[in-house]
């Protein structure tokens, strides 16, 4: 074999080792961001009231975040398995009751078809409910 016959299977070899590192990568990635629906398994991963209670009950709740304002959801569908993020249906304007005005304007859906949202946890500060019964 010639020199440039080596430099070819090596190169070659080099790119299927690649591959397969790649794979295992996207392997723990994609394990990671994995998201939790059932509410046993995030109580688990967020060991807090609302984990639980706002992934099985349609209400209304408060997220505040760490700018003070508040993000109105009516519940929690999911968390990340690793504990960054959490997926929320957010209520319309029209559903949110009167908040105390240190708040400011709510965030929420600007329409019924795009309610589904992500927050980042580490920006929730407090998570209270917006109605009583």
């Amino acid at each position: 074999m010639s020199a440039s016959d080596w430099i070819g299977l090596l190169g070659g070899l080099t790119g299927v080792a690649s591959f397969f590192l790649s794979l295992l990568e996207w392997r723990k990635v994609n394990a990671a961001l994995r998201m939790v629906k059932a509410p046993e398994q995030a109580a688990s991963l967020l060991p807090a009231w609302f984990t639980t209670r706002m992934m099985t009950d349609d209400w209304l709740f408060g997220l505040v975040v760490n700018d003070g304002r508040v993000i109105a959801i009516k519940r929690v569908n999911a968390d990340s398995s690793n504990v960054g993020w959490i997926d929320v249906e957010l209520a319309l304007e029209a559903e949110v009751c009167a908040i105390p005005a240190s708040y400011g304007r709510p965030v929420c859906a600007v329409a019924e078809d795009r309610r589904r949202a992500s927050v980042q946890v580490v920006t929730i500060v407090a998570a209270l409910e917006l109605v009583t019964s």
